[in-house]
């Protein structure tokens, strides 16, 4: 774990460098994505030297920026959109709105595949009190994932950490095995220790 890291695709990046591999296009591409989505397309706080200087070296193999971003951004199936309208739709606030957090049940998601999800809670990061933002998505019977969003001072590797999961200080996922009442009162106390 290395908490000082921009994104998971710079540590992959220097583990390949490690390893003496050559970046094919298909490596950067790859990596490319995982570098610009945890920096928010080198918005956030964790755009730094390191990040920078990762994506600059990934270019340099033929990333079309702008092609990579509108496949992910601006190519919603219906399905996926109407999602994105649940996921707003049924947004919860905890702490006096600092924590905002929405679910999306087995039936809720139909034919949508998890990585159809992918971006969905950055919906959610526009509303203005939120400083913790969770996505909760039901996978099985009683197991779920649930991807974290920070804005402002909040940690949310240190959350998902507490669940088994990990990431970055802006951006972590998890998993968790019980019932969804019994995650959101654990999120619920685990956010509030950074938020009260």
């Amino acid at each position: 774990i290395i908490t000082e890291a921009p994104a998971t695709g710079s540590l992959v990046l220097a583990f390949l460098e490690t390893l003496g591999v050559t970046l094919t296009p298909e490596i950067a591409h790859a990596l490319w994505i995982a570098i610009a989505t945890d920096t928010g397309w080198f918005r956030f706080s964790n755009t730094g030297e390191w990040a920078l200087r990762d994506a600059s070296r990934l270019v340099s193999h033929g990333i079309e920026v702008e092609s990579l971003h509108d496949q992910l951004y601006h190519d919603l199936s219906l399905p996926r959109a109407r999602l994105v309208g649940h996921v707003l739709k049924n947004a919860c606030t905890e702490h006096g709105g600092k924590l905002l957090w929405s679910f999306l049940s087995l039936e809720d998601r139909g034919s949508v595949s998890l990585r159809e999800l992918d971006g969905v809670i950055d919906y959610l990061k526009a509303i203005r009190e939120a400083q913790i933002i969770a996505v909760i998505v039901q996978t099985g019977p009683d197991s779920f994932k649930i991807s974290l969003r920070a804005r402002g001072e909040a940690n949310v590797e240190r959350i998902a950490r507490s669940f088994g999961g990990g990431g970055h200080v802006k951006a972590a996922g998890c998993r968790f095995a019980g019932t969804l009442d019994e995650l959101v009162e654990l999120l619920r106390s685990r956010t509030g220790e950074q938020l009260l």
